[in-house]
């Protein structure tokens, strides 16, 4: 898991241990068991290039370095789905000490 990943875990008090879903194209790692249900995921993309997941570069961009994508996820679905829990109200989304 990534230095920025497991600071996260620490903060949410996610368990320790998680499941790691490899691909040929990406690496996800997830633990879970936070407050709130909070979870975190380190996800790593394979040789994506400077490009946005599911999302198909323009014809005039194929072949540049940098230009090869995933088509295996939706970059903007995976962050509505970061977000969505956040829209809930602050008294069920609190972090409160032990």
């Amino acid at each position: 898991m990534t230095e920025s990943a497991a600071h996260w875990r620490m903060l949410d008090r996610c368990q320790p241990d998680g499941r790691t879903v490899r691909t040929e194209t990406s690496s996800r790692h997830t633990v879970t068991g936070g407050v709130g249900g909070a979870e975190v995921t380190a996800w790593t993309v394979f040789g994506g290039g400077h490009t946005w997941p599911g999302t198909p570069v323009p014809p005039e961009w194929a072949g540049a370095p940098g230009s090869d994508v995933t088509m295996e996820f939706d970059a903007a679905e995976e962050i509505y789905r970061f977000a969505r829990p956040l829209l809930a109200p602050a008294d069920d989304r609190e972090l409160r000490s032990p």
